[in-house]
């Protein structure tokens, strides 16, 4: 879910208008501009504020309200860098707080930077002016390390069986891990992801009692793979047939476009149902991560 400035018009994660228990108009960019609450209206955060049980700051009625002038690129970009962020290591945060980042991102709205868009969240945070090798080098691993990583788990997510092409360090190196092989293993993005910097042993812990769920991921993962395959191969098939004869209408063209909506409308189907497990299983380790949290604090 995402909340939408009425200043920038930014489209961020809810915690970008929370402060403690206050859900504020504008966005964390927007107040670190000088800018009050006060003088906003934003229904989404008033409701957002009123099913969270938050406090909600800004005004109570639509008044005529200053919009931040941004291209749609521009606001596109900012949005990427701060997700990019949002989901960060520690390490990196540790190295560039939020409030920092927020000025330098103030500053290329302002047009006092100027940004070359190639799609690397740690590219785009040195054109902000950030040093960025340290925090990088830290989790760089060598391509031979890499090479085999690959090729001890046969490309498997060592988590939950499905491809993997990302390396984890089972010790997150924000907590001393090394990149020596014995603290490596593969995973898939996702897993990845959730794991984050979650001690290793808590994870494997939880990751096994949703075991029923990974092999029906597994499962999934192979029916959409054969039949996005099965579906481009009919499309090239297509495309060759149009392309030698120059007709693009006849029986022919259209048994193919039937055919290839029906294997979308699996498709459609299955990558539903597999949607519903991931975030099942997303929910379920997240929340065991929690309550685990909690009984050691308790203890």
């Amino acid at each position: 879910m995402k909340l939408k400035c009425v200043n920038c018009l930014l489209r961020l994660s809810p915690h970008h208008f929370i402060k403690g228990k206050k859900c504020f108009s504008i966005c964390d960019i927007c107040r670190d501009r000088g800018l009050e609450a006060n003088d906003y209206f934003n229904y989404s955060s008033e409701v957002y504020a009123e099913i969270s049980e938050l406090v909600y700051f800004g005004a109570n009625h639509l008044t005529k309200q200053d919009e931040l002038e941004l291209t749609s690129s521009k606001r596109k970009l900012i949005e990427s860098i701060i997700a990019g962020y949002d989901d960060a290591s520690v390490v990196v945060k540790k190295g560039i707080s939020r409030h920092d980042l927020n000025q330098q991102i103030i500053a290329y709205e302002n047009n006092q930077i100027q940004i070359n868009d190639i799609g690397s969240f740690f590219d785009n945070l040195a054109q902000l002016g950030f040093q960025v090798d340290n925090l990088h080098d830290l989790q760089k691993i060598d391509y031979t390390s890499r090479m085999l990583i690959y090729n001890r788990y046969h490309n498997r997510c060592q988590y939950c069986g499905r491809k993997g092409f990302s390396i984890d360090h089972m010790k997150p190196v924000s907590s001393g891990g090394s990149n020596d092989l014995d603290n490596l293993t593969l995973s898939c993005r996702e897993c990845n992801k959730l794991k984050r910097d979650m001690p290793y042993e808590w994870f494997v812990e939880f990751n096994l009692e949703t075991r029923q769920i990974n092999q029906q991921l597994v499962i999934f993962e192979h029916k959409i793979d054969l039949l996005v395959e099965r579906k481009e191969k009919l499309s090239r098939e297509l495309n060759a047939y149009m392309h030698r004869t120059g007709i693009t209408v006849d029986e022919r063209t259209t048994n193919y476009r039937d055919q290839i909506k029906a294997q979308q409308g699996l498709l459609d189907g299955l990558n539903s149902d597999y949607n519903s497990l991931r975030e099942l299983r997303k929910s379920y380790i997240n929340a065991r991560f929690q309550m685990y949290k909690l009984e050691k604090r308790e203890r």
